[in-house]
């Protein structure tokens, strides 16, 4: 799913919440939801990456942060926050969740960058895909 259909209540509370840590984190919840049907399936799937982080080796953390971040500090209360966030989104009903349409703006040139800086960071993972299956829980549509 295209992370413009989740709620309002689960883009604040994942996506914004994972920003305000840092980027590459919230780069990552947006791409696993693209491999969710559904709102409650990305929960899930979020719910799932953020209990494998939170057994990762810092060194695991920080590659798979792109190494751009060295302190890892505020990681922990960063994660516990988006699971207390989940947990509240997953109490109101469907049905009540705010749902806004947003224009999807996609910039070429910003993902070409972050392209650019991760790929000497990911020269040392044999198989990227399979260690990014591990770290989002293995989660498939």
């Amino acid at each position: 799913m295209d992370i413009d259909y989740l709620s309002e209540e689960a883009y604040k509370g994942i996506l914004i919440e994972a920003e305000r840590f840092h980027h590459n984190l919230t780069l990552h919840f947006g791409l696993l939801a693209r491999d969710c049907a559904n709102e409650e399936e990305f929960l899930d799937a979020a719910d799932n990456m953020i209990n494998k982080l939170k057994k990762a080796k810092p060194h695991h953390i920080k590659d798979f942060l792109f190494g751009e971040v060295t302190d890892l500090s505020e990681l922990p209360a960063t994660l516990e926050s988006i699971q207390a966030n989940i947990a509240r989104v997953r109490e109101i009903p469907k049905e009540d969740r705010m749902t806004t349409t947003y224009s999807q703006r996609y910039d070429e040139h910003y993902l070409n960058s972050l392209i650019d800086k991760a790929t000497p960071n990911w020269s040392g993972i044999k198989d990227k895909n399979a260690w990014l299956r591990q770290i989002r829980g293995d989660h498939e549509p």
